[in-house]
């Protein structure tokens, strides 16, 4: 081991770590692995969290307003279970990128577990979905709720110009850590959930908490404090389930959280034109809701994430209340 770091082309020696699914399928509301006859009206569904993104206080309306153009051109990179593909919800707009596992020779992207169906969904489905226009691309590194190893999520880091959304739990790796950081300079943001160590500690990510309906601190899920960015909805999402391609399930967690986040950074490239790592990171933290969350938030900041959109109080009447 030592010859190995001694090594002239070795940065640093560390142990493969493993990366986990860790959610919670929700029963209250009764809303549980559900058929929804119309899921793209918004009378239909209990999306709570569509709403706190595009809302300025806690309403109970349940409408999101928003940008037809939102995601238009660009891209999710959802690291995760894989998604399913054929749901309602996504129209032709996931496709394949990187799998871990393979069945007979051939990469296998089925998602055996709903985690990173649902994610997506959060991203990018047409009724569930916060920029609705964008692209999903499946990057699959864990299967049936079992972990995986680190190396799996750093070998398909290397896109560039696009948002990539992790919602996994981790040990603390500074290889990881160091990873996000050298993408950041060429200009690739990562959404985080603030409920593991690593990548949520770089200081170049998105690391979000979470907050419940009614706009108060999530103490059970998150981590908190200084090394979180911005909040977002984790309670009771809403979103697309991988059992059946019309079926719908409500999850909470920190996994929910940084898809709401993932998704307004392709918001803000689609709708306002904003591009780089820095330039998109400010104009998230700029435009976000301030001091509207209640509870202990324990020393993380006081700003809920927003897609600002300017005709808040007055959609016209369309599909989620859909502006131009």
């Amino acid at each position: 081991m030592d010859e190995i770091r001694a090594h002239r082309d070795v940065i640093r020696v560390e142990a493969d770590k493993p990366v986990y699914i860790r959610t919670k399928r929700h029963e209250k509301r009764d809303i549980i692995t559900q058929k929804v006859d119309n899921p793209f009206d918004p009378k239909t569904i209990f999306s709570w969290g569509l709403e706190a993104v595009s809302h300025r206080k806690f309403t109970e309306n349940y409408e999101y307003i928003y940008s037809s153009r939102a995601g238009n051109g660009t891209y999710a990179y959802v690291v995760d279970s894989g998604v399913r593909a054929t749901h309602i919800e996504y129209k032709g707009c996931v496709v394949n990128g990187f799998s871990a596992f393979n069945k007979s020779g051939v990469a296998d992207f089925i998602d055996n577990v709903g985690h990173g169906t649902h994610v997506a969904g959060t991203i990018a489905g047409t009724g569930v979905g916060v920029s609705k226009l964008a692209t999903i691309v499946a990057v699959k590194v864990v299967d049936q709720a079992s972990s995986n190893s680190g190396a799996n999520v750093l070998k398909n880091k290397r896109q560039t110009k696009a948002v990539i959304n992790i919602s996994l739990e981790a040990d603390y790796s500074q290889t990881m850590n160091d990873l996000v950081e050298k993408a950041s300079k060429d200009n690739v943001i990562f959404a985080v959930g603030a409920g593991n160590y690593s990548p949520a500690s770089a200081k170049s990510a998105l690391t979000v908490s979470s907050i419940q309906y009614g706009w108060s601190m999530d103490e059970n899920y998150a981590n908190y404090g200084t090394a979180v960015d911005i909040l977002a909805p984790g309670d009771s999402i809403f979103s697309a389930d991988y059992v059946a391609d019309d079926k719908y399930v409500n999850l909470d967690g920190t996994s929910m959280v940084a898809p709401h986040v993932a998704s307004l950074v392709l918001y803000y490239m689609s709708v306002e034109g904003i591009s780089g790592t820095d330039a998109l990171t400010k104009r998230i933290l700029a435009t976000a809701t301030k001091d509207k969350v209640g509870g202990n938030l324990r020393g993380s900041p006081n700003l809920l994430a927003n897609n600002n959109n300017p005709k808040e109080k007055n959609p016209p009447p369309r599909i989620f209340g859909m502006s131009g």
